[in-house]
């Protein structure tokens, strides 16, 4: 099923109440479970994990509850976070299980904090078992924690945590203010003054003194350890099932439970009507694709032509994102009139498992899924835009690459543009961003702390802390994105961008691009399994190349842009390969010269300065521009591009350039440069200088007249012959006339027992003549390429 998520598509099913967001997970049994997660970043940790333990309390017949605290995840906006509104919060779930599921006995299970609001709520309820996770005994000790923890969460790229304010607490991006800071430093729960329930469950580090209380109480207590709570609470990077704990809690929740049978009460859930409403916005849940969940925000006001953001997830962390960013920034654009859809990929949050159960970082099928909520908002109209973060910027950027639907992208964070998928992931994650680790886990090891304290240890996050002040900075950025006019084109764009630095436009990049360019060089050189690498320099264009510094001393080889525009690839005007070999001199020296990106385009219909040709005319120049480079001492060229980028129209260069359109048919071009390789490299792939008892002279000169001598590997001389000759008229934009072929006589030096004569033509095709096999062999010459083939 695609669209709002309705309780006959899962098995669990969203619902909402009291302006709180949450999950109900149906079950057959008559006593339900309310969860009560932990708070802030430490349920984000949680998330995926609390998932699973609500799945396995329902597969054991118990109607199964978790849902979001006011202001967290995907419930109602708060204008102030207090406690007593959570500790509500935890009664309206019981309220709500118990009439919508007809349950007779109920149980609270709470981790952390969560088990802190359940013990409080418990006090006013008619709760038969409750289950407290590591809770919090005291709100002083734990705000020593989280102000400890949040040195060590999200640390700024120069290893330093992130300021704080003097009246609030920020943790992993969860900011908690000062009334709530205050009602946290109330709290003890020595001061229980009634049993919050009949059975009770701790399973803690410590357990002593909080049973011993609730004993006195009048509760039954059973304690235990709990192992599993650092790897639970850790980080949502590395977060993990505490499998024996959660069997623990599966056990004393259905101890003694009554076999199911019919429920009195109750009432009928359908999840499509469980969405919330805000100032400006109205939210739904949706599944599509493949088993992927989100949430969908709508503007009160939409405008037909308004984009559409798709949130792709951050590392591990669930859609309503780092610090709750997501859902803030989505409810927040909604009310400018803009949509969105925040979504789990598969593997993350509460979307179904990737098929082969790894984490879907860095996935090289991650894209799809991507797609998958591209299908899903496709006919909305308007553009569509991806904003993600870390692995969710990987997965968009390689959405938008093969997903011609998506216009613009907001990449954050990217680490990297191709995975290798040969990297151990966890290593990488590891040591490139540095998990945070718990509390409780470097309890344990005395040394970590006192390195932490000292500085030796430098945390960099996964995710960038992203506060309100950092929200206000992503609405900033995304309004520039959204004004009319181009997008700033796609991330490979922006990428390619990068090869060419305007470092006359930037003061300080001409520097910059020089201190990058000796790094670079210095590290090459350093790696002894990089001696026969050669390092090439950047590609400086246009009067980019006057403004930059010397880097004669830190390249192998210097770089060009030789584009030559609408001129003949041999044209000594201003698009002549000779004047951007003499322009790149005084950057690189006498280094070796490569032309990272050359070509033609055929938008005949672009306003653009870089003028076009036809594509007829495209095929009779790329052979000779490649053969023409190589005689001007270019070691390489690269054609600008294999296939093109867009299909945007003929007043696109960029959706015209490749030797392939974009959907894969070969052009005119294609054909003539794949016939000129074959001719060169037949059959055994290579060419090689003339042996001297095959000399090739010329006989009478011939004005404008080009010529070459090369030997293949199978014992044949190639002499390619052309006109450099102009045959396009720019002002008219079509081509000018043939020109009657000049004869031009080729003089051997030993006598041939074969001579053809192989002319490209302008539909890339090649016809073959048989000539005289003569000492000396009358050639027709045109501007179209021919290569004579002696044997």
């Amino acid at each position: 099923m695609t669209g709002e998520v309705g309780s006959e598509a899962a098995v669990s099913v969203p619902v909402t109440f009291d302006g709180l967001f949450g999950w109900l997970h149906p079950a057959a049994g008559t006593r339900g479970v309310v969860l009560c997660g932990a708070y802030g970043f430490e349920q984000m940790a949680a998330h995926r994990p609390w998932r699973s333990l609500a799945e396995g309390l329902a597969a054991a017949g118990c109607p199964t509850l978790r849902f979001d605290y006011p202001g967290e995840g995907d419930s109602a906006d708060l204008d102030e976070a207090r406690v007593a509104g959570c500790v509500a919060a935890v009664r309206g779930a019981i309220a709500y299980l118990r009439a919508t599921t007809g349950v007779a006995e109920i149980v609270v299970v709470g981790l952390r904090l969560g088990a802190t609001f359940a013990a409080l709520a418990g006090e006013g309820e008619a709760v038969d078992r409750l289950v407290l996770l590591a809770p919090v005994t005291t709100g002083r000790a734990y705000l020593r924690e989280m102000r400890l923890r949040a040195q060590t969460i999200g640390r700024l790229p120069d290893g330093s945590a992130p300021a704080q304010d003097p009246d609030s607490l920020t943790v992993g991006g969860f900011r908690m203010e000062a009334a709530f800071l205050t009602d946290l430093a109330d709290l003890n729960l020595a001061r229980l003054a009634r049993a919050p329930a009949r059975h009770a469950l701790l399973l803690a580090p410590e357990t002593k003194a909080l049973a011993a209380h609730l004993g006195a109480l009048g509760c039954d207590v059973a304690t235990g350890a709990f192992p599993g709570l650092a790897a639970l609470v850790a980080d949502p990077i590395f977060s993990d099932v505490p499998t024996a704990d959660f069997a623990r809690v599966i056990g004393f929740a259905t101890d003694g439970m009554a076999a199911a049978g019919p429920r009195p009460g109750g009432i009928a859930i359908d999840g499509r009507r469980n969405g919330l409403t805000g100032p400006g916005w109205a939210e739904a849940p949706v599944r599509f694709g493949r088993g992927l969940i989100g949430i969908r925000c709508r503007p009160d006001r939409a405008e037909s032509a308004a984009p559409t953001i798709l949130f792709v997830s951050t590392g591990m962390s669930v859609h309503s994102g780092w610090g709750r960013q997501t859902t803030d920034l989505a409810r927040r654009l909604a009310a400018e009139g803009i949509a969105s859809v925040r979504f789990d990929l598969r593997g993350i949050g509460d979307s179904d498992e990737r098929p082969d159960g790894r984490k879907p970082l860095f996935a090289g099928d991650g894209f799809a899924d991507v797609t998958a909520a591209v299908d899903l908002i496709a006919g909305a109209g308007g553009p569509i835009l991806l904003v993600g973060g870390c692995s969710g910027a990987y997965a968009a950027f390689h959405a938008l690459c093969r997903d011609r639907r998506i216009d613009g992208a907001l990449l954050l964070n990217l680490y990297c543009f191709d995975w290798d998928p040969d990297q151990d992931l966890d290593q990488v994650i590891r040591q490139t961003f540095g998990s945070a680790s718990t509390y409780a886990a470097l309890l344990k090891r005395g040394a970590t702390w006192r390195r932490l304290i000292r500085g030796e240890i430098r945390i960099a996050a996964i995710a960038s802390v992203l506060a309100r002040r950092c929200i206000e900075a992503g609405i900033r950025r995304l309004r520039r994105a959204l004004r009319p006019g181009p997008l700033g084109g796609s991330p490979a764009r922006r990428v390619a961008a990068l090869n060419e630095p305007p470092v006359a436009a930037r003061p300080g990049l001409a520097r910059l691009s020089a201190d990058h360019q000796a790094a670079l060089f210095r590290a090459v050189r350093a790696d002894t399994r990089a001696e026969a690498v050669r390092v090439a320099g950047p590609s400086y264009i246009q009067g980019n190349v006057a403004a930059a510094q010397n880097l004669a001393a830190v390249v192998d080889l210097a770089n060009i842009h030789a584009y030559p525009g609408a001129e003949h690839p041999e044209t000594d005007g201003g698009g002549s390969l000779a004047r951007f070999v003499a322009a790149a001199r005084p950057v690189f020296g006498d280094a070796p010269v490569i032309a990272t990106e050359n070509g033609y385009h055929t938008a005949l219909a672009t306003g653009s300065a870089h003028l076009p040709i036809s594509p007829g005319l495209r095929a009779r120049y790329l052979p000779r521009m490649l053969l023409w480079s190589y005689l001007q001492g270019v070691r390489r060229t690269y054609l600008y591009e294999l296939i093109s980028s867009f299909d945007r129209g003929d007043a696109d260069p960029e959706s015209r350039f490749g030797l392939l359109a974009h959907d894969g048919r070969p052009t005119p071009a294609f054909a003539a440069v794949r016939n000129l390789v074959r001719l060169f490299g037949a059959p055994a792939g290579e060419i090689a200088a003339v042996p001297a008892d095959r000399h090739v002279t010329l006989g009478i000169p011939v004005p404008d007249l080009i010529t070459a001598r090369f030997a293949r590997r199978d014992g044949a001389t190639l002499v390619p012959i052309w006109l450099g000759l102009d045959g396009w008229d720019r002002r008219s934009r079509a081509p000018r006339p043939d020109l009657p072929a000049r004869t031009a006589e080729l003089r051997l030096s030993r006598q041939p027992r074969r001579v053809r004569l192989h002319r490209f033509d302008d539909d890339g095709a090649v016809s073959v003549v048989e000539l005289p096999a003569d000492r000396r062999v009358p050639v027709p010459v045109t501007d179209r390429l021919g290569v004579v083939e002696l044997t």
